[in-house]
């Protein structure tokens, strides 16, 4: 089964962890933070904003 990733964050939240395992065919390949999703949902911080504390 590919997982889209709300599927992988909605994984996260309901286990109460901050990651999952991903398999391929049953076997483990690697797992999914939390942080590698929000990177891919949430825009990417804007340096000069973080800077100039806007």
């Amino acid at each position: 089964m590919v997982a889209p990733l709300h599927q992988a964050l909605s994984q996260i939240r309901r286990a109460g962890e901050q990651l999952v395992a991903v398999l391929r065919h049953d076997r483990f390949v690697g797992v999914v933070t939390l942080a590698d999703v929000l990177r891919h949902v949430l825009p990417a911080p804007d340096a000069n904003a973080l800077t100039h504390g806007a």
